[in-house]
C-alpha cells in the first residue's frame, strides 16, 4: 500500500531530485527516481507555479474556442 507524503517528506524528495539535476547536469537528471520527480511536479502543482490539470484543460478549450487571452491581447500590441 502506498503511503502518503507529510508535506516535509514531499518537500525532502523534490528537494533531492532538483539538486541531483542542479549539480549532476544531464547525468544527475538521470539519477532522479520516480518519487523524486512526482514529488517536484507534486510542488510545482502546490505552489501555484503551474496550472492544475483542471485549469489547463480550460486554458486549451479556450485557446481551441479561439478566446482572446490576455497573452494574446499582449502580443498584439
Amino acid at each position: 500500500m502506498v503511503k502518503p507524503w507529510t508535506k516535509a517528506e514531499m518537500y525532502r524528495l523534490a528537494r533531492s531530485g532538483a539538486v541531483k539535476c542542479d549539480v549532476g547536469g544531464i547525468r544527475g537528471a538521470t539519477l532522479v527516481s520516480t518519487e523524486e520527480q512526482l514529488a517536484m511536479a507534486a510542488v510545482l502543482l502546490t505552489s501555484g507555479a503551474l496550472p492544475t490539470p483542471d485549469q489547463l484543460n480550460r486554458m486549451i478549450a479556450a485557446e481551441e474556442a479561439g478566446a482572446v487571452t490576455e497573452t494574446t491581447k499582449a502580443e498584439d500590441a
